[in-house]
């Protein structure tokens, strides 16, 4: 699946499944796994036109939830350290 990013927004329903698929196996939770892939799919609407050509759209979306859920994981460590130095 070989695109530009104009083609991003026709793509993205194919790929919910397998996407939500590996939010499922990296997070370990449904509703973080929902919340994940909506935030990277924002993401990668956003950011369609670094979508190089000739790059797989599948193998770029499964890497901004990857960036997206190792963000998460880093902002939920900081909340928890600061909740209790509180």
């Amino acid at each position: 699946m070989s695109t530009t990013g104009s083609d991003l927004p026709s793509l993205l329903p194919a790929m919910l499944p397998r996407l939500w698929a590996f939010a499922l196996r990296i997070s370990g939770d449904r509703h973080d796994a929902e919340d994940l892939v909506q935030r990277a799919c924002v993401r990668a609407l956003e950011r369609a036109h670094q979508l190089q050509p000739g790059t797989s759209a599948l193998s770029w979306m499964f890497a901004i939830v990857h960036s997206t859920w190792i963000n998460e994981l880093r902002a939920r460590s900081r909340r928890n350290r600061s909740s209790t130095e509180w």
